[in-house]
């Protein structure tokens, strides 16, 4: 069995070895008229993002230091977008998470993480080291939130007073950099 196993594997691999047989002048050829073309337009934009589904789990039986068990699960979602042309950028970002624990001898799941946050700035270089720039920054949440163990507080109502939870505010600033080390700036909040 073993020898017709090395037959196989020897036989195979002589195979495989004649069907690669690419000669190096092609190969490089190739390289050379990809490095000649040139872009047919230049892409302004930067996108991308990130996605997280985590759990865990923390077993504590006869532990004599004490403790308790839990069990967690979170998620998360990263996306951003950039814009940069000339004197001008834009970056917008969106953040939105949750998380739920169960500890202990507790039967209900609590929130441990919980949040919705989209922010956009705009920016206009004006000289060499002057950049004005307007941010709209919006932060709110899922669900309700309580000060646990106590479920009928909600905490989630100290925010804007229209929305539950919700946060928002629009600065504009003008940063002053002399030497790319050190960065002043002033911000005046619209609302």
């Amino acid at each position: 069995m073993k020898i017709i196993f090395i037959i196989l594997s020897v036989g195979l691999f002589l195979n495989l070895k004649s069907q690669s047989t690419i000669p190096t002048a092609d190969i490089t050829n190739a390289v050379e008229q990809l490095e000649k073309k040139k872009p047919d337009s230049v892409n302004y934009w930067k996108r991308g993002g990130v996605i997280t589904l985590s759990g865990q789990q923390v077993s504590l039986t006869n532990w004599s230091a004490g403790g308790q068990s839990a069990i967690s699960a979170n998620a998360l979602l990263n996306l951003f977008a950039e814009y940069t042309k000339g004197k001008n950028s834009w970056i917008t970002n969106l953040d939105l998470a949750y998380g739920v624990i169960k500890q202990g001898e507790n039967k209900s799941w609590w929130k441990n993480d919980d949040r919705i946050q989209l922010t956009s700035k705009y920016g206009r270089k004006i000289s060499n080291g002057v950049f004005f720039t307007g941010l709209f920054d919006f932060r709110s949440q899922f669900a309700e939130g309580y000060n646990y163990p106590n479920d009928s507080v909600k905490i989630s109502k100290f925010g804007y007073t229209k929305y539950s939870g919700v946060y928002k505010r629009a600065p504009v600033e003008c940063a002053y950099s002399p030497d790319g080390k050190y960065l002043y700036f002033t911000n005046y909040a619209m609302y």
